[in-house]
């Protein structure tokens, strides 16, 4: 198997947490949703911004 280079490794990192928290966000939603909760209109959360 050839070497990577510094650059090819540093990306590797990169996907490689990007690909973790895609898992991990889509881990909580199912979790969210398994609780009958709606993680898109959180219960305690409203619109700060009033648009006049």
């Amino acid at each position: 198997m050839p070497a990577l280079s510094a650059s090819q490794t540093v990306m590797s990192r990169e996907t490689s947490s990007l690909e973790g928290l895609v898992m991990l966000y889509g881990a909580l939603e199912r979790t969210a949703r398994a609780k009958g909760l709606n993680p898109d209109s959180p219960a305690h959360l409203s619109k700060v911004t009033q648009t006049l």
